[in-house]
């Protein structure tokens, strides 16, 4: 019995770029449900579209966005309001505790994600449903099956529900 092949030592791979680079950078999350009632997205939503309208008269007042650390945070003052707004008594009761997490997050959607650079509003080519696809910020390709962690994904698909973005 002769070999006619010597044992291989190595591989050929298309694209090392994307699986050395673009998928390194990402770090893979497996996470749980996001949130137990979607409906309160779409609340935050509203309460982050009401701060920010009034923030437009006052700027600074009700929450502070910070573009280097890419974060949003209520001020004491938008935590009352935001308060107001939720129709809740305090955020720091059981049952209310997530309010200002979920309000961040809708801040963050608002200010700091912005459409056409760091997401598309678009129909899932697998799916046909409408949907926020992830722009991977370097190569500027789609990222098909990813989602940002934490409920900042369903912070901006609440953004986007009058786009038909369930």
């Amino acid at each position: 019995y002769h070999q006619c092949q010597k044992s291989l030592n190595y591989a050929i791979i298309d694209e090392v770029d994307n699986i050395l680079i673009d998928e390194a950078r990402t770090p893979l999350i497996i996470s749980g449900q996001a949130f137990s009632d979607p409906r309160r997205y779409s609340r935050a939503n509203d309460i982050a579209v009401a701060l920010t309208e009034l923030q437009n008269k006052e700027p600074g007042k009700y929450f502070e966005v910070k573009e280097k650390e890419h974060t949003c945070h209520l001020t004491d003052e938008g935590i009352h309001k935001a308060e107001e707004l939720a129709g809740v008594e305090s955020f720091y009761t059981a049952g209310n505790m997530e309010w200002p997490h979920l309000i961040d997050n809708a801040l963050k959607a608002h200010h700091l994600y912005k459409k056409d650079k760091r997401y598309a509003v678009m129909n899932h080519p697998e799916t046909g449903e409408r949907s926020i696809i992830i722009i991977d910020e370097f190569t500027g390709r789609l990222m098909l099956g990813r989602q940002w962690s934490d409920g900042l994904h369903q912070a901006v698909e609440a953004k986007h529900a009058r786009d038909g973005v369930k």
